[in-house]
């Protein structure tokens, strides 16, 4: 979603050409950016090789044949490939933002080549400041070497009406929606206790999580050991949820055990709606808890299950909420903050 409202926000005044190159696969944003005319090249596996180990190659040639002055990777797979591009051919620029947010808590193999990487970089980029912290202390690296870019999203709007909210909404249902990959990281074993919770104190809610993973079927499993299936439902991926999902919803809740900076959290405050997420990454410096949301401890459930019969029983402490925190994402949080960060470092890079 980096990339892409990067694509969507760089215009020609920047004097900046912007391409993409995926890695691996295209998925449901890349098509999406094809779709609304962006170069985005695919590298293609070797049909011999088991896994594409000259992608490194494949980008030297693309950097080769259009002139590329900058690398900007934001994976440590993309991170590799730009390390080797650089040793191959000193004139390029490199650099690198960090997504992951659970440092030290990364398998050894992956903590060195980072570590290795990230000193050939000429820029390395954190998401958030509690993120950078922790990168500097795993990665043994000096703390001026790496900036801090907070994530921005566009302001939202609403493409259609989301039959599949107003599906959900019988008698006055409250709905609480989460969107997410249904991965360990989310906590959505937290949030099905909690609506076991809420449902045994009779507030009328109803769970909405929209997403795919690898948990699903567990999840979904341990909602109907639990006879929760009329309480949590799971819809699956939802394409551009930002603009066709949170803005039906009445409140957003991620109980993550981690983050670094959470895209959907700002995307959601951005709709105008009251968030209840943990102190985990960013949120605490996001959200001011109490005014434009409500941030806990991860595996608080008896507190998060009271925030969230709060905001289900009073319809204008929702308002309210949500409008503080479309004002805050609004004032520190939106996309073209983000984007003229980059530019600068892409500017002092190149200047370098």
């Amino acid at each position: 979603m980096v990339i892409a409202n990067m694509c969507r926000h760089i215009s020609f005044k920047d004097n900046v050409d912007l391409s993409v190159c995926c890695i691996k696969e295209l998925g449901s944003i890349g098509q999406d950016l094809v779709r609304q005319g962006f170069s985005i090249t695919v590298l293609n596996k070797p049909k011999y090789l088991k896994n594409n180990y000259i992608s490194w190659y494949q980008i030297l040639s693309i950097v080769k044949n259009n002139n590329i002055e900058v690398l900007h990777s934001h994976t440590m797979d993309s991170l590799l490939d730009a390390t080797l591009c650089k040793l191959f051919n000193k004139q390029i620029k490199t650099v690198h933002t960090f997504h992951y947010g659970n440092y030290p808590n990364i398998p050894r193999k992956y903590m060195y080549i980072e570590m290795i990487c990230a000193r050939y970089c000429d820029q390395l980029v954190a998401v958030g400041n509690e993120q950078r912290k922790k990168i500097v202390k795993a990665l043994n690296i000096s703390d001026d070497i790496i900036h801090t870019i907070w994530n921005g999203v566009p302001k939202s709007t609403i493409n259609h009406y989301s039959s599949v909210i107003d599906n959900y909404r019988h008698d006055g249902t409250v709905i609480i929606g989460t969107v997410c990959t249904l991965i360990e990281q989310k906590g959505l074993f937290d949030l099905i206790t909690v609506a076991d919770l809420l449902k045994k104190q009779n507030i009328h809610a109803k769970f909405i999580i929209a997403g795919e993973g690898h948990l699903r079927d567990e999840l979904e499993k341990e909602v109907k050991t639990l006879g929760l299936t009329d309480n949590v439902v799971f819809i699956g991926w939802v394409e551009n949820a930002a603009h066709t999902f949170i803005p039906f919803i009445d409140i957003f809740y991620l109980p993550s055990l981690w983050e670094a900076m959470s895209v959907v959290v700002l995307e959601a405050m951005e709709a105008g709606k009251p968030v209840v997420t943990t102190n985990v990454g960013e949120n605490e410096h996001v959200i001011k808890n109490g005014i434009s949301g409500f941030v806990l401890e991860s595996r608080n459930i008896e507190g998060m299950a009271e925030i969230l019969k709060r905001l289900v029983n009073d319809e204008n402490m929702r308002y309210i909420t949500g409008q503080k925190a479309k004002d805050s994402a609004h004032k520190s949080y939106g996309v073209n903050n983000m984007v003229s960060e980059y530019l600068k470092i892409y500017k002092n890079v190149i200047e370098r």
